[in-house]
């Protein structure tokens, strides 16, 4: 039996967080794609660009194995602004 929690880009999150854990992103930007008709919120740990959110976007469907219903709200976390994040 699978333990509880939520599943985002593949990678289970547990429900209570473990000491040192990172915490969750809370600023979000959203994008809304008319012609497929799929709203996306890109979750962050700060204010992001819109080409930050694009490109988080673009991450997030590069490894989608099936097409977007229409009408869909995807959420896709990223960890722009975090401490923890590869500075490149």
């Amino acid at each position: 039996m699978a333990a509880p929690g939520r599943w985002y880009a593949g990678v289970s999150t547990p429900t209570s967080p473990a000491e040192g854990a990172m915490e969750m992103a809370t600023l979000q930007a959203t994008i809304k794609d008319p012609a497929n008709d799929v709203t996306y919120r890109v979750y962050a740990y700060r204010p992001v660009t819109r080409e930050e959110a694009l490109h988080g976007i673009a991450a997030a469907n590069r490894r989608r194995k099936k097409k977007l219903k229409r009408g869909s709200v995807v959420d896709i976390i990223t960890t722009f602004g975090s401490e923890n994040a590869a500075r490149f």
